[in-house]
């Protein structure tokens, strides 16, 4: 990801921990995959790249960035997100159990 791209790609989270909803063309639910998420994407001269992330209450999580290179979401992206998203809730619920004892 070049400068030019990364301090979009910075300015747009800023929004989001700011608290802002962001919407097309620069977010884009991706509830599919799971609740609250979102991809953020930043254009640059030859490539697209896609940021997912997960806004929750509290904050926003950066969950994996790909440059897009097909039409469509690859499966293996979209197993990417799921996997790293069961692990954190898994890890803060953990967490939480902890601090609760």
């Amino acid at each position: 990801m070049g400068t030019q791209a990364r301090r979009e790609a910075g300015f747009l989270l800023g929004l989001l921990q700011r608290g802002e909803v962001l919407g097309m063309p620069q977010a884009r639910p991706l509830f599919d995959i799971a609740p609250r998420n979102y991809e953020l994407r930043v254009r640059e001269a030859n490539r697209n790249w896609l940021i997912f992330y997960r806004a929750d209450a509290d904050r926003v999580l950066l969950i994996h960035q790909i440059n897009k290179t097909t039409p469509t979401l690859r499966e293996q992206d979209k197993k990417t997100v799921k996997d790293r998203l069961t692990a954190y809730d898994a890890a803060r619920a953990a967490s939480n159990q902890k601090e609760k004892k």
